[in-house]
């Protein structure tokens, strides 16, 4: 278990490496999530997996810090987990730059209360009227700016102090065992 940390940014390196077309690209991504991780309420696992999820349904145009934000404040608001949210504004994000109908993604993020009955109408005219996917996740981005600040509000909960801490002691936990990992790696490669 000592090791497990390495093992799974390992895994993690190797996914964005493919994702994102170069391992040191892949490293500077999980630099930022692990750097947004121990920032939030939010444990590295599901935010890492959240980016993926952003990553590959828009690519870098969706994978951003602001988009990580907006998504990690809807999650807080929802009182739902970071990579719910992720995959829900990222397949409304990939419908709307297509072209496609969003309705399974926007009838979820009403389920989960975060977006209004009035939003969707709106964006279901802007679709209809032939409004490009930028304009419509323009209006999506703004509408969900409503919950802007939730995530920084809860981080400063007991449940978020504790996973800021968790955060924290794994990543210092994966640097003490760096050396032990590549050690015990080297004679398999």
């Amino acid at each position: 278990s000592m090791l497990g940390g390495n093992i799974a940014m390992e895994q993690y390196e190797t996914s964005f490496a493919v994702l994102l077309g170069s391992t040191q690209a892949a490293k500077d991504r999980l630099k930022e999530l692990s750097d947004f991780a121990a920032a939030t309420p939010f444990e590295l696992p599901e935010v890492v997996s959240a980016s993926k999820m952003l990553q590959t349904f828009g690519g870098t145009a969706l994978a951003t810090g602001s988009n990580l934000t907006m998504v990690g404040d809807m999650a807080s608001a929802a009182g739902v987990g970071f990579g719910e949210v992720a995959t829900w504004v990222g397949r409304a994000y990939s419908a709307m730059d297509a072209g496609r109908p969003f309705g399974e993604s926007s009838q979820r993020l009403q389920e989960l209360g975060l977006m209004s009955g009035e939003t969707r109408n709106q964006l279901e005219k802007m679709q209809e009227t032939g409004a490009s996917g930028a304009d419509m996740w323009a209006f999506f981005s703004k509408s969900m700016g409503q919950y802007s600040g939730m995530m920084e509000k809860q981080s400063h909960t007991m449940g978020g102090l504790l996973s800021t801490l968790a955060d924290n002691f794994n990543n210092q936990k994966r640097t003490a065992m760096a050396g032990l990992f590549e050690a015990l790696k080297a004679p398999f490669e």
